[in-house]
Order: structure tokens, then C-alpha cells, then sequence
């Protein structure tokens, strides 16, 4: 039986992962919105998917104000 990869599968970083596949991109306040977390616990769990390259995050302006969108990278 093949092994759970750590990064991925803790529960917060799995309901991102399983979220992105379903949308081309989200913004930060709704991942956090819908996780129900803090931004430190959101910013913390999207770090170590994009430090495993499962994610990418780009900061955009909307409506003049700067907005974190995170989306899944080709290799994930």
C-alpha cells in the first residue's frame, strides 16, 4: 500500500489542493473564509505546498488593493 506523501495530505493542505482542482485560481481571503483559519495558519499551509511546488502564489491588485491568488503549479 503506497505511503501518504506528508506535505499534501495533512487535512488543510489536501482541502487546497482538492479545492484548486476544481478552480484555476483562488484568492487568499476565500481559502481562509473557507477553511475556516487564521491568515498565519493559511499563510503557513500554503508555504509548504509551494515550497513542494505544488502551488504558486501571485500577488495582483483588485479594486486597488493588493490580493494574494494561489493556484496549482503544471508539475502537481
Amino acid at each position: 500500500m503506497p505511503e501518504l506523501e506528508p506535505i499534501i495530505h495533512a487535512p488543510n493542505r489536501l482541502r487546497i489542493y482538492a479545492m484548486l482542482t476544481t478552480n484555476a485560481e483562488l484568492d487568499f481571503r476565500l481559502l481562509r473564509e473557507q477553511l475556516d483559519v487564521s491568515d498565519s495558519v493559511l499563510s503557513k499551509q500554503l508555504k509548504a505546498l509551494e515550497d513542494a511546488n505544488y502551488i504558486e502564489a501571485k500577488k495582483r491588485s483588485y479594486n486597488a488593493r493588493p490580493r494574494t491568488w494561489v493556484s496549482l503549479t503544471d508539475l502537481s
